[in-house]
C-alpha cells in the first residue's frame, strides 16, 4: 500500500534537534534528515493494531553529530506509529540512546 510522506522532528539526550522527511511506498522506506542521515528499509501496516510497523536503518555520514551524542555509525531501529498521524510524540530507542520524535503525515502520493 502507498502511504505517502511523513515529516519528523526529533530531539536527543544532548538537547540537539533535527528534522527529516520520509517517503513510504508499498513497504519501502526512503528518507533523509537535516544532518544528512539517510533512512532506508521496510515497513508493514498492521490492520489489527492499525499501526505502521517500521524497521529502519540509519546511514550516518562521517563526521555527523547525532542527537544522541553517539559516534557517527550506522544503526538500526524500529518504530510503530498510527497511519496519518498528526503531531504524535514517540520515543525511538537506538543503541546510541533515546530520541524524542514527533511524526506528522502531510500528504499521500498522488494517484
Amino acid at each position: 500500500m502507498k502511504e505517502g510522506f511523513y515529516s519528523i522532528a526529533f530531539t536527543g539526550v544532548t538537547g540537539e534537534s533535527g528534522l527529516g522527511l520520509i517517503a513510504m511506498d508499498t513497504g519501502v522506506i526512503v528518507g533523509v534528515d537535516t544532518g544528512g542521515v539517510e533512512y532506508d528499509r521496510t515497513y508493514e501496516y498492521n490492520a489489527g493494531s492499525e499501526m505502521i510497523e517500521a524497521d529502519a536503518k540509519a546511514k550516518v555520514p562521517a563526521g555527523a553529530n547525532l542527537v544522541t551524542g553517539a559516534p557517527d555509525e550506522n544503526f538500526d531501529f524500529k518504530i510503530d506509529f498510527p497511519r496519518e498521524t498528526t503531531n504524535t510524540p514517540f520515543i525511538i530507542n537506538t543503541l546510541g540512546g533515546r530520541v524524542n520524535a514527533v511524526i506528522k503525515f502531510p500528504r499521500h502520493f498522488p494517484n
